[in-house]
């Protein structure tokens, strides 16, 4: 049976880098993972909103591991950190 899990992840940084998600168990080598990014902004809720600013930011690379990771290589053209929030789509067979 097929499954697709849903994650959520807030992050912050800029320039290129590397980040490692932790998925636990619904990640293996075999799975196919879609990532999206983009900004999030407080607007005094108690929770981040999906922001369309000036920074370019993309995602380069998506591996899924066997130990439950996926790692992600990504890229943002602003010149400080700005909050972020990746959402990963998990597809396993």
């Amino acid at each position: 049976m097929s499954t697709v899990t849903r994650l959520t992840v807030d992050i912050s940084g800029y320039g290129n880098w590397i980040t490692d998600i932790n998925c636990g168990s619904i990640v293996n080598r075999h799975s196919a993972v879609f990532a999206s990014i983009c900004e999030v902004h407080f607007t005094g809720e108690p929770e981040l909103i999906p922001w369309f600013g000036d920074a370019i930011i993309t995602i380069e690379n998506v591996v899924p591991r066997n130990d439950g990771h996926v790692v992600i290589r990504l890229q943002s053209n602003w010149g400080t950190a700005l909050p972020m929030r990746i959402q990963l789509l998990v597809c396993n067979d």
